[in-house]
């Protein structure tokens, strides 16, 4: 690896993350991490995260039941705590459970410096990028594309599957428009040790989980419930966002969004 190479990969990742950039090195691996806050608790933040455990947590994504979670961890989890400290805590506690009782638009990479172990995870639908690319020698990941295939020190065909997958439906979820390059597939991790590597499901739709209401009315409510509570969500702790939003849709399907934001603004207004 040239020795300008983590120089060139935060050139890559500045536009994606303009909100400082933090390292952990030791030994031969080294992970770095660009921040773009987008609510008040990442704002406190510092990743790469390395938890009292030792292992390293690096998280791209939205906690949504972090209230939740909290409670369960109340023990270690102190009140304002960040969603990687959250996250950190959860897998201290859980393991490769606690995937599944993460709420929200996720992806994460967990280095476990005792077991040489590395971990890379996404949530359920997928929602967020990881790729990595995997040699004899070392395993780089990424989540987004740019640095793989710009820094690597050989060339990427591009993935005839992918393509295709591309002109007839969906390309399999693992799959990257480069050979070479994969990605994690949603409601999975990998896990990779010195020699293996491992592709593990850790959660999937339950059929037998049937929603049962007496009328249309009941159903429309809940949906509208269901609903809101989406968009509130997604705009924790921005309501200068959620007022942008509100002012500006036009479209039908953006001014359903904007009614809601504008409830939810008018709320956070009022506590």
């Amino acid at each position: 690896m040239k020795p300008d190479y983590f120089v060139r990969v935060n050139d890559l990742l500045a536009p994606y993350g303009p909100d400082g950039y933090h390292s952990f090195s030791e030994g031969s691996v080294k992970i770095v991490y660009c921040a773009f806050h987008t609510n008040k608790e990442s704002c406190q933040e510092t990743q790469p995260h390395q938890h009292r455990t030792g292992v390293v947590l690096t998280w791209d994504g939205r906690l949504d039941n972090r209230g939740e979670l909290m409670h369960e961890l109340s023990d270690t989890v102190a009140g304002g705590s960040c969603d990687a400290q959250i996250v950190a805590a959860a897998y201290a506690r859980w393991g490769t459970d606690s995937f599944a009782k993460l709420v929200g638009d996720w992806a994460l990479s967990l280095w476990n410096p005792t077991e040489r172990s590395l971990i890379l995870a996404k949530d359920p639908i997928g929602t967020r990028h990881l790729h990595y690319s995997l040699d004899h020698t070392s395993i780089t990941w990424s989540t987004v594309l740019d640095p793989l295939v710009l820094l690597a020190e050989r060339a990427f065909t591009v993935n005839e599957e992918y393509i295709a997958g591309w002109l007839s439906f969906f390309p399999a979820p693992h799959l990257t428009p480069y050979t070479g390059i994969s990605s994690v597939p949603p409601s999975c991790f990998i896990q990779v040790t010195p020699g293996k590597l491992q592709v593990r499901k850790y959660w999937d739709f339950d059929p037998g989980n049937v929603i049962c209401h007496h009328n249309d009315a009941e159903y429309e409510d809940r949906f509208r419930e269901i609903f809101a509570e989406a968009v509130r969500r997604r705009l924790r702790g921005a309501p200068a966002l959620v007022r942008s939003v509100a002012r500006f849709s036009v479209a039908r399907e953006l001014s359903v969004c904007a009614r809601f934001c504008a409830r939810s603004s008018a709320s956070e207004t009022q506590e």
